[in-house]
């Protein structure tokens, strides 16, 4: 099945948060297809080892920033939706169901989902899709 939404988590020595957050996402059910990058600018904390356990793409970066993880992500990005992650931020699929269903036609970010939560009628969709930030 074709992933209907790439999420990308960059990270640069994210190691320590990288695990809870990837196995957040993992451990959810979701009946949207989704492909899991995190987009990794040369970290030296063994976070590539904990991506290669989750992910099904880790790309390289060779620019460091999240504006360069996010770019990075990207490019192997698949289906029709981007949501960018932090490293840190665990649990929100929830928040996945609602962004398709809305149909924005655009990344998602915690701006966007503050949006969403508006447009909703929900106070705060970080929390009713169980995002922690």
């Amino acid at each position: 099945m074709h992933p209907e939404v790439s999420m990308i988590i960059p990270t640069l020595n994210g190691g320590r948060y990288l695990k809870r957050s990837l196995a957040s996402i993992t451990n959810q059910n979701t009946l949207i297809p989704y492909k899991l990058i995190v987009a990794d600018s040369e970290s030296t904390d063994g976070s590539r080892s904990v991506a290669e356990r989750y992910a099904d793409v880790i790309a390289q970066c060779e620019g460091q920033g999240i504006g360069a993880g996010r770019h990075c992500g990207a490019k192997h990005a698949g289906g029709q939706y981007l949501m960018f992650i932090g490293a840190d931020t665990m649990g929100f699929l929830g928040t996945l169901y609602y962004y398709t269903q809305l149909d924005l036609g655009h990344a998602i970010d915690g701006g966007t989902i503050d949006k969403m939560s508006k447009k909703l009628g929900i106070a705060n969709l970080r929390d009713y899709g169980g995002i922690r930030w």
